[in-house]
């Protein structure tokens, strides 16, 4: 081992009595920046994204990660690719042996987030697609996740999609809303996991809602969160995208998993279908030091169904 306390430690003749050590800081990513699954950069460092969005994809490890916003109050984001799937991951996995800090708001500045809206599956697109319109007189069904997407009104019900993916490990993208007229429809909702060694702090947001487009509505995606502590006062949501009116079937409500040893976060945590014909609830899974809950509220509506 090195000992550097006092000048006596040095080899003089080697290093030289008024030499210093470089110790490196974080690594500042503060233009956008993409990481593909194969990209090693910056995998073991901490990282700090300023002011910019730094698209990842896969899985990734760091030795901490921090989302702040610069000098001209410009928020960091961090995202994945719309619809990355490969090697048995669905968005993004950050195995961060340190800590993470999504920044949040100050007074009227924009918060730091982790921002998967509509980032699932494409419209009319995964396991609960909404149900495609083909009369202008009835709208189509919103995408389904953890909560069942909502029915589209008329003279006959467009069925929403239905329900899927894991409660306790949620990895799967939100599906995308049915089509009208076959015109384009939304998205659902993304999915990232974090592995936290030390404190996962949100005063800002990580958000995974479905999209609305041209009246449709997708589904919320997920969030797997497994820290040591989860802490803060900020947003954490998978909720399902708003159909136009009760006509157009609002995206059902994602699924969000948080496992700690501590809990004191102190935000707004929420799965809730769209409104329009209201989506279904979906589901909020917490295992705080091994006390095990289920939560499922629909932000106080009623909507279509959510199953285990």
């Amino acid at each position: 081992m090195f000992g550097f306390r006092t000048h006596g430690a040095w080899a003089a003749a080697l290093v030289g009595l008024t030499a210093s050590i470089l110790v490196a800081g974080p690594v500042v990513i503060d233009s956008d920046t993409a990481v593909g699954p194969d990209d090693r950069t910056f995998d073991g460092l901490d990282i700090v994204v300023r002011g910019a969005t730094l698209t990842i994809d896969g899985t990734h490890a760091f030795a901490s990660l921090t989302l702040e916003r610069n000098g001209s109050n410009q928020p960091g984001i961090l995202r994945h690719t719309a619809a990355f799937s490969a090697r048995g991951v669905n968005g993004t996995v950050l195995d961060v042996s340190g800590d993470v800090l999504v920044q949040g708001a100050d007074r009227a500045l924009v918060g730091s987030r982790i921002d998967l809206d509509g980032r699932g599956y494409p419209g009319t697109m995964g396991p609960g697609a909404g149900g495609n319109s083909s009369n202008g007189s009835w709208g189509s069904g919103g995408g389904g996740h953890g909560g069942a997407g909502g029915n589209g009104a008329g003279g006959f019900a467009t069925p929403g999609g239905g329900t899927y993916g894991s409660v306790t490990m949620p990895d799967e993208f939100g599906s995308g809303a049915g089509s009208y007229l076959g015109n384009a429809s939304a998205a659902g909702g993304g999915a990232i996991r974090l592995i936290v060694g030390g404190t996962l702090t949100v005063d800002g947001t990580i958000t995974a809602g479905g999209a609305a487009l041209s009246s449709t509505a997708g589904a919320g995606g997920s969030i797997w969160i497994d820290a040591a502590t989860v802490a803060g006062t900020g947003i954490m949501r998978a909720n399902g995208a708003n159909g136009q009116n009760g006509s157009w079937g609002g995206g059902g409500g994602g699924r969000i998993a948080v496992i700690a040893n501590t809990l004191t976060f102190d935000g707004d945590l929420t799965a809730c279908g769209g409104s329009g014909a209201r989506g279904g609830a979906g589901t909020i899974y917490r295992n705080i030091g091994g006390v095990r809950t289920v939560i499922v509220d629909n932000c106080g509506n009623v909507g279509e169904n959510t199953e285990f």
